[in-house]
C-alpha cells in the first residue's frame, strides 16, 4: 500500500524526508489539481518526488505579445495594488502605480500609457476628478498632440449610482470589485483590440462600430444597482474556514508568495480596523465610509468573505450620514478579523 502525506503549508519539505520515505509522495494544502494529479502518477510509475514536474502552465505573456500595452494603476489600498500587479503579470504586463489621484494626474502628463486603471475612492483626490483633470488635460493639448488615455473604472460598485458616476466623468470602462483573473482578461482584449485597430470600437452588444472614443460610447450598458441592504451584525458560522486559501495562495502568485500577501493584509487591515474605530468615535462619517469601503474592497478580493458584510453595513452608514449601529458592526469586523488572522497564522506555521 502506498501512503501520500497530506500537510499544512506550515510544514517544510523536509518533513517528507524526515518520516525515512514511508511515504510516497507528500501533497500540502490547500490541495491544488496540478498537485494531486502528480502525486497519483508518482504513486502509480514509482517516480520520485523530485523528477516530476507539474504541468507547465499556458504562456500568458502572449496576451502581453498581441497587445503591447502601457498600464498606469491608480490604487491607494496597498493589498489591491499587490493583487492587481500580480494579475497583470500573470499576462505578461507590468505596470506603473499612482497612490491617489493626484499623483495619477501627474503620471499621465508626464509619461506615455494606454490604459489607466483607476479607482475610484482615493485620498487627496478620488478617481471621478482624477479622470475628469485628465480629461481636460487632453484637451487643451488637442487629438494631435496627445491620444486620448483608456480610462477604466475600478470599484466595487457598493453604492446607487457609482457606474453612472464614472460615465459622466469620461471615464471608457468598468471593471468590479475584486477584479477576476478572466474579467482582467477580457478587458484588456476588448481595449487591446481598440488601440491596435483604432477604426473599430467594441460596443455594448458585442458588435464594432466607428471609433470616435467618446468618454460613454466604451461603457457597458449599466447593470441594475443594487438596492441598500440591511446592516447585518452575524459573522460567518464558526464551522466555516473564515479564508479562502486556495484563492489567497492563487493570488499571491504560489507559495512563495503567500507570506508577503498575508502579512501586508493582516498589517493593512488591523490599521483599517483602529482607524475605523477612531473615525466612530469622532463621529466622522465620510473617513467611515472612505476606510470601510478600501478596507471591504481588499476583504473581498482576498476571499475573506465572512467580513465584508458588516464592512459594507459601516459604509452605507457613513453614506448616509448616520453612525447609530456601526459600533456593533465594528465589534463584528473585529471578532471575524480575529478568526482570519487566527486561521491564517496557523496554516502557516506562526
Amino acid at each position: 500500500m502506498s501512503l501520500v502525506l497530506l500537510t499544512s503549508l506550515a510544514d517544510r519539505k523536509e518533513d517528507l524526508e524526515s518520516t525515512g520515505g514511508n511515504f510516497a509522495a507528500g501533497l500540502a494544502k490547500p490541495v491544488k489539481h496540478a498537485q494531486l494529479r502528480d502525486a497519483l502518477v508518482r504513486v502509480v510509475t514509482g517516480t520520485k518526488a523530485e523528477t516530476a514536474k507539474p504541468a507547465a502552465k499556458p504562456a500568458e505573456s502572449t496576451l502581453a505579445d498581441r497587445y503591447p500595452i502601457r498600464f498606469l494603476l491608480a490604487e491607494d489600498n496597498a493589498v489591491n495594488q499587490k493583487v492587481a500587479l500580480r494579475l497583470l503579470q500573470q499576462f505578461g504586463y507590468l505596470a506603473d502605480v499612482a497612490h491617489n489621484g493626484a499623483k495619477a494626474v501627474s503620471a499621465v502628463s508626464t509619461r506615455p500609457y494606454d490604459v489607466v486603471f483607476m479607482d475610484v475612492q482615493m485620498p487627496e483626490m478620488d478617481g471621478l476628478q482624477a479622470t475628469r483633470r485628465i480629461r481636460e488635460f487632453e484637451s487643451a493639448a488637442g487629438p494631435d498632440k496627445l491620444r486620448k488615455h483608456v480610462i477604466i473604472a475600478m470599484t466595487a460598485n457598493a453604492m446607487v449610482g457609482d457606474r453612472e458616476r464614472c460615465i459622466a466623468a469620461g471615464m471608457d470602462d468598468y471593471l468590479p470589485k475584486p477584479v477576476r483573473p478572466d474579467a482582467l482578461r477580457t478587458m484588456i482584449e476588448k481595449w487591446g483590440k481598440v488601440l491596435h485597430a483604432p477604426a473599430v470600437q467594441p460596443s455594448t452588444s458585442g458588435e464594432t462600430t466607428t471609433f470616435t472614443r467618446k468618454p460613454k460610447t466604451g461603457l457597458p450598458s449599466p447593470t441594475p444597482t443594487m438596492p441598500p441592504q440591511p446592516a447585518s451584525t452575524a459573522a460567518a458560522p464558526l464551522d466555516t474556514p473564515p479564508v479562502d486559501l486556495a484563492k489567497l495562495t492563487d493570488l499571491a502568485g504560489g507559495d512563495d508568495g503567500l507570506g508577503e500577501l498575508v502579512d501586508l493584509y493582516l498589517t493593512q487591515t488591523a490599521g483599517q480596523i483602529e482607524s475605523l474605530r477612531a473615525a466612530i468615535s469622532d463621529g466622522k462619517a465620510s473617513e467611515v465610509r472612505r476606510i470601510a469601503h478600501s478596507a471591504a474592497g481588499a476583504n473581498a478580493t482576498c476571499g475573506m468573505d465572512g467580513v465584508v458584510p458588516a464592512l459594507r453595513a459601516l459604509e452605507r452608514m457613513g453614506d448616509a450620514g448616520q453612525l447609530d449601529g456601526a459600533s456593533p458592526e465594528l465589534e463584528t469586523i473585529s471578532r471575524e478579523f480575529g478568526r482570519i488572522k487566527a486561521y491564517l497564522e496557523k496554516h502557516l506555521g506562526r
